[in-house]
């Protein structure tokens, strides 16, 4: 449901789908937080499946279409959650590291992929060669991460805030013409 849209009887809902899924939880993990920690860790996965995706597209659309796109869909519900989760209980963060379904997948890998996405596009020209790709996916993705803490009642424009953040960090990185 969209943020700042009333739910009659939230709290209400949120009992009634406790009293439904509580002994459901007790059989499948061993407590509150084992449940915690791998519904976190599985959203971690989620969102570094979707930076996985980013380096296929090199070459195909815009570089700034294709990484507001990547952008906007990696700050989507699975990435808010996550924030959420983990700003309201830091000692997750260690049990999210551990309970990840592979030691490969860490909040690192998100800007690794980004980089490795500019990369392709630095080798199929689209990109200005000796371009700092490891920064500029470090920036993008700081730049975001802060939009997103910051006000995540309203993100109702992101997509639009996203593509004003990617022209201004791209606006040096375009190849000469030759």
């Amino acid at each position: 449901m969209p943020r700042g849209v009333a739910i009659p009887e939230v709290r209400e809902q949120l009992f009634a789908a406790a009293d439904r899924v509580n002994g459901v939880l007790h059989r499948h993990f061993r407590d509150l937080e084992a449940f915690l920690a791998e519904f976190a860790a599985s959203r971690l996965a989620a969102i570094a499946d979707t930076a996985a995706s980013l380096p296929s597209r090199a070459g195909l659309g815009s570089v700034a279409d294709n990484l507001t796109d990547a952008v906007v869909a990696l700050f989507g519900s699975d990435a808010l959650a996550l924030m959420n989760l983990v700003a309201a209980r830091p000692e997750l963060r260690p049990a999210v590291e551990h309970a990840a379904p592979t030691a490969e997948v860490s909040i690192g890998d998100v800007e690794r992929h980004f980089a490795a996405y500019l990369d392709a596009e630095e080798k199929a020209g689209r990109v200005a060669s000796g371009t700092d790709t490891q920064a500029l996916a470090f920036t993008l993705i700081g730049a975001v991460h802060h939009l997103v803490i910051t006000n995540p009642a309203d993100l109702s424009d992101l997509p639009q805030r996203v593509r004003r953040i990617v022209a201004a960090l791209i606006a040096g990185m375009s190849p000469s013409p030759g």
